[in-house]
């Protein structure tokens, strides 16, 4: 597909919500939340990319795009699996078959052959995105050292923490080159609090090993409170098989259930006042 040609239609998450509604903003997790909430933590190489559109079975169903990434496991943390087994997730999202156009879902990720990534994975082949916390269960690592899904710098609180920092490599580049951040480069001049993002005291900013071996030290302090139970079982996605998406359910705007009086200096500027009689004007 041309992407010169090419249409892309965005939608956000709430679009695509089921009846059990997203929100438009995803919730923030933390490192425990990652760790407790996953069925499988490992890290990966993407190995295969493809694309199918769900199946309709009766009218509550819809024909969208879905990507299934192939993933080859280079280390479990938790869950079941070994070095070297090849996974493959199913994310909504992708290119309408047949069609000058590609569906974008607001917090879905995109990866592309040779990605390398510590994924936190849930409810694949059930969840529109199945890894917790949508883009924030992924942490790319590129040259060893390890970045959010937006290619934001990953440092480590001393609570444990992740904390994005300033953008430290172009994801729109093929290469992943890091990005350098200077005051006369117009880009980001304008996001200049980028640029001096100062991390909290303690933090550290670990390469991806570092990152994983902090990672299993709080999955073992977890499991020895009994604070981590069983994680549930992983199955790998099959882009043979039948699956559906429920089609989009209206949601009716929210309305103040007590109307507030508006005075004359709080109304909205772009409505006009009311005009007076010529009697009141006397």
């Amino acid at each position: 597909m041309n992407s010169k040609v090419r249409t892309r239609l965005f939608l956000a998450v709430a679009t695509l919500a089921s009846a059990a509604a997203h929100a438009t903003t995803l919730k923030h997790v933390t490192m425990v939340d990652l760790l407790r909430e996953s069925d499988l933590i490992a890290e990966t190489d993407v190995v295969g990319i493809e694309y199918r559109t769900s199946d309709i079975a009766g009218p509550e169903h819809v024909s969208l795009p879905h990507t299934f990434v192939t993933f080859r496991v280079r280390r479990v943390l938790r869950g079941t699996g070994t070095e070297g087994d090849v996974i493959t997730l199913r994310f909504v999202g992708g290119p309408l078959l047949g069609r000058p156009l590609v569906l974008l879902v607001s917090g879905v990720p995109a990866f592309r052959p040779g990605d390398r990534d510590v994924l936190f994975i849930r409810e694949n082949g059930k969840s529109q995105c199945p890894l917790v916390g949508w883009q924030q269960g992924r942490i790319r690592v590129v040259r060893g050292e390890v970045f959010g899904d937006l290619g934001c710098e990953l440092w480590v609180a001393p609570d444990g923490n992740l904390i994005r920092g300033r953008t430290g490599i172009d994801i729109r580049s093929e290469s992943y080159p890091p990005v350098a951040h200077s005051e006369s480069d117009p880009e980001f001049t304008a996001a200049g609090r980028e640029a001096a993002f100062t991390p909290p005291q303690g933090a550290l900013r670990p390469d991806a090993n570092g990152l994983i071996a902090i990672a299993n030290g709080m999955i073992g302090q977890l499991e020895a409170r009994g604070e981590l139970a069983p994680p549930q079982s992983f199955a790998s996605a099959n882009i043979g098989e039948t699956f559906h998406f429920l089609a989009p359910v209206a949601v009716p705007p929210p309305v103040d259930p007590v109307p507030v009086e508006k005075s004359r200096d709080d109304s909205d500027p772009r409505e006009p006042l009311p005009r007076r009689s010529r009697s009141e004007k006397e």
